[in-house]
């Protein structure tokens, strides 16, 4: 059966489980809590949970005197600052370089000397990176704040600033996450996970037809798959950490 949406999820998730054959004891509620939290871990540390774009952001009056910007919630981090309305070596107008290149080199009765270009073109960057340093950043997620520490207070009102971001993926818009294999087994354990913790408390339950399910045992056996997937998801889906030197 496919899934389109997070009801048919959550069916999948329960008849993983034994479900219409048992009858699962877990309330709706604890259900749904189990699913966000799956949800939260797929797009916290998935490497598919997660989009890596460029938001422009204009600044307001607001910004300067707040001495910050304030973005939406769904920005998980943001990694990197660019001044848009600067003129860099990588524009492509008439006056830029690879323009001016272009028109001098790119003729079909030479060859392109590509290692001048390119040692051209890394000049102009380090140039460019020495005198048009990004401001150094500090994103505070749960507060929805940007904090840029050099170059913020001269920035004019309404001149925009590109902001690098990882953006995470909302399961409402794009409901096919709910598709993810790695997804659908850790929703699950963690249900499972809730319905043994439910039993315990209870001893041994005896079902219909006189079957006796142990809720230690269920609980034991989801801590050890929910470990299995958390170790899947480090060594498999996530991006490696990054090095920081300086």
């Amino acid at each position: 059966m496919a899934i389109l949406n997070r009801n048919d999820f959550k069916q999948y998730c329960l008849r993983k489980l034994g479900f219409p054959v048992l009858k699962i004891n877990v309330a709706e509620e604890q259900i749904q809590d189990r699913i966000d939290d799956a949800l939260e871990r797929f797009q916290e540390e998935h490497y598919d949970g997660t989009e890596e774009t460029w938001l422009a952001y204009k600044i307001t009056q607001a910004d300067i005197d707040n001495g910050y910007l304030t973005i939406s919630d769904d920005i998980l981090t943001v990694v990197k600052t660019m001044n848009l309305g600067m003129i860099t070596s990588t524009g492509n107008d008439m006056f830029s370089y690879q323009y001016q290149f272009a028109i001098q080199n790119l003729s079909p009765f030479q060859t392109l000397d590509m290692v001048n270009y390119f040692m051209t073109m890394t000049n102009i960057n380090q140039v460019h990176d020495m005198v048009n340093a990004s401001p150094r950043i500090e994103h505070t997620r749960f507060m929805n704040k940007v904090q840029l520490y050099n170059g913020f207070s001269d920035l004019p009102v309404d001149s925009v600033i590109g902001l690098r971001v990882f953006r995470i993926i909302d399961p409402e818009l794009h409901e096919s996450i709910y598709t993810d294999i790695w997804l659908k087994k850790y929703a699950t354990a963690l249900i499972k996970m809730q319905w043994g913790n439910n039993m315990k408390k209870h001893g041994d339950v005896q079902l219909l037809g006189g079957v006796t399910v142990n809720g230690q045992q269920f609980y034991d056996e989801a801590i050890a798959e929910i470990e299995i997937l958390d170790q899947e998801l480090l060594t498999k889906y996530s991006e490696p950490v990054d090095f920081f030197t300086g």
